[in-house]
């Protein structure tokens, strides 16, 4: 029977009294992306720096390739790559510099080093930076070179720790590319990240961590049916709505349907549709609102997504929301 890359067991670390991790358990196969979805505190970057044998748990073991963590010593960093928040390069040092060096570290020399530092130059777009000093590349391809000095020993299990922060776009969607590239590879794969989207289109399986424990695990697609809830009409107003226009028009809407969620933002009206004839329903709903003398500008039928899950969950809404936002266009 073939092992895991990667088993947690009942995960436990405490810090001057308080509970960080509280019984984590999940397992990572070969040739999988794993999320690690919560916002800013949940216990993510900790439970990373156990798994990577950093520093210790309080309650819990870790066994990577079915062997327990603690029997590896150095030899867990052959086959283990951690690509932090921080930047792990010398700023003084040029690009090609910094992978030989880290190469070197990892024990590759001669013929092997040169083929590793080449494919990595090539693969994350860094050649014509090959003689830059990595203080002067802009920061997406400093942290391409985050990546490439992390990776430099090929390691068989990678852990992204929130990896695309403050990055714009064009840049988080090239290193969605490469995960989905090293996954290609066979490599497993733990990624940490609050952004919705990243984790729905990266993760084959997800935990949703909060207050240090795991509150759902499962797929994208299987946490969306089992938690996201009804599908969701969105409508973009000209004006918002005072106070008693607001209340009539979410008693029109409850007269229409006694069961549904109402909310209404600045210029947005969200309602949860009935599970039937919900085309039907929007077309009704659009038509009261505009009874009302409100333009609508826009309307979308919006669908559960990982958000919708988190705030089913918790009860809050931390993590950037990733629909409506960007999808209601004026």
């Amino acid at each position: 029977m073939m092992k895991s890359a990667l088993e947690a067991q009942g995960i436990g670390k405490s810090f001057q009294g308080r509970a960080l991790l509280k019984g984590v358990s999940f397992a990572v196969e070969n040739g999988q992306v794993f999320g690690l979805l919560g916002p800013n505190g949940a216990g993510k970057s900790t439970l990373l720096g156990i798994l990577s044998g950093l520093y210790p748990s309080d309650a819990g073991h870790v066994k990577i390739r079915g062997r327990d963590l603690k029997e590896y010593g150095k030899d867990l960093h052959a086959f283990l790559g951690v690509v932090p928040q921080e930047e792990c390069f010398y700023p003084s040092f040029s690009v090609e510099e910094n992978l030989r060096f880290f190469g070197c570290l990892n024990g590759l020399g001669g013929a092997a080093l040169n083929e590793r530092v080449s494919a990595l130059l090539g693969w994350l777009e860094l050649r014509p930076f090959a003689a830059t000093r990595a203080e002067r590349l802009s920061g997406g391809y400093r942290r391409l070179l985050n990546i490439a000095c992390s990776l430099v020993h090929d390691p068989d299990l990678v852990f992204f720790d929130e990896p695309t922060v403050a990055l714009d776009p064009n840049v988080r969607h090239t290193f969605w590319k490469k995960i989905v590239e090293l996954k290609k590879q066979g490599k497993a794969i733990v990624l940490t990240t609050h952004y919705m989207e990243e984790a729905q289109k990266l993760c084959d399986e997800l935990a949703i961590l909060f207050h240090g424990e795991i509150l759902a695990h499962g797929s994208p697609k299987e946490l969306i049916a089992r938690f996201g809830g009804e599908k969701i009409l969105a409508l973009r107003a000209a004006e918002g709505t005072d106070l008693e226009r607001e209340k009539e028009l979410l008693a029109g809407i409850h007269r229409l349907y006694p069961k549904a969620g109402v909310q209404w933002k600045h210029h947005f009206l969200f309602v949860s549709l009935p599970e039937r004839n919900q085309v039907e329903a929007a077309g009704k709903i659009v038509s009261l609102v505009e009874g009302k003398g409100i333009k609508v500008l826009s309307q979308q039928l919006k669908e559960p997504e990982l958000e919708d899950v988190f705030i089913h969950l918790t009860g809050e809404r931390h993590l950037p929301p990733a629909g409506v936002k960007a999808s209601a266009k004026p």
